[in-house]
């Protein structure tokens, strides 16, 4: 009888606690688009405290960084993470696509996903949201590399594991 109590009070707590992901986040990846041998890109984590109106609540973001001059192409009128067809990435584009440097130093930010909090700051999200119209297998992400006055293009593929929230490299392209 202490055994199946002692079982049911483990089982109670464990079911009882919530995860912290705060304890949990993924590490930082880097990703060498032209394998020289440098990062062009940096998939990142931050968490930080947010807040609205209703509350505050916990915020992990995932964001992909550039380094030196990488840029990420990027669309007015969609989410970060839009791009449907690789025949859009050119080195060129119009209007509403652009490129775009995401650097610390540029202070512009390119989030792929994110988890939240409830507004307790406990209780988390149960999966990931990414920033896409739509939930899909895998996602693409046009990039474009400047280096001595010569552009590379090309993309990222990839998938975001919705539980963990680890970055799951597909496939790394220059066209």
């Amino acid at each position: 009888m202490r055994i199946f109590l002692l079982l049911m009070s483990i089982t109670v707590i464990t079911l009882g606690c919530d995860k912290n992901l705060a304890d949990s986040i993924p590490d930082n990846i880097e990703l060498d688009i032209n394998q020289d041998g440098n990062a062009d890109f940096v998939v990142s984590y931050l968490l930080r405290t947010e807040g609205d109106p209703a509350g505050n609540y916990q915020t992990i973001i995932m964001n992909l960084q550039s380094t030196e001059n990488a840029q990420v192409l990027k669309s007015e009128n969609a989410p970060p993470v839009f791009l449907e067809d690789i025949d859009l990435i050119e080195t060129e584009v119009d209007t509403p696509l652009y490129w775009e440097v995401t650097n610390p130093a540029s202070n512009i930010s390119f989030p792929i996903a994110r988890i939240r909090t409830d507004y307790d700051e406990i209780t988390w999200n149960d999966a990931w949201t990414i920033y896409s119209v739509e939930e899909k297998e895998s996602y693409i992400i046009g990039v474009k590399l400047v280096e001595n006055n010569i552009n590379q293009i090309g993309f990222i593929e990839f998938s975001i594991d919705r539980e963990s929230g680890e970055f799951l490299l597909l496939r790394i392209e220059i066209l």
